[in-house]
C-alpha cells in the first residue's frame, strides 16, 4: 500500500489505466497496419514506416 501511494506521489499511473493506454496504442497500430495493407504497401516497407520489429508487425496481423 506503501509503495502504491509513492507511485502516485510520483505520477505514475494505475494498472488499470496503463493497461487501457497500451490496448488504445495497439488498436491504432493494427488500424494503421490495416490501411497500409489494404493499399498493397510490402511488409518490409510497412516495418520500417510503422518503426516495428518483424514478430510484432506478425502479432499485429493475427489481429486484423
Amino acid at each position: 500500500m506503501y509503495q502504491e501511494e509513492r507511485r502516485r506521489e510520483r505520477g505514475d499511473m494505475a494498472r488499470k489505466q496503463y493497461l487501457e493506454k497500451e490496448r488504445d496504442k495497439t488498436i491504432k497500430k493494427v488500424a494503421e497496419l490495416k490501411k497500409l495493407l489494404d493499399k498493397g504497401v510490402q511488409r518490409k516497407e510497412i516495418i520500417q514506416r510503422m518503426g516495428i520489429s518483424l514478430p510484432y508487425y506478425k502479432k499485429l496481423k493475427k489481429q486484423i
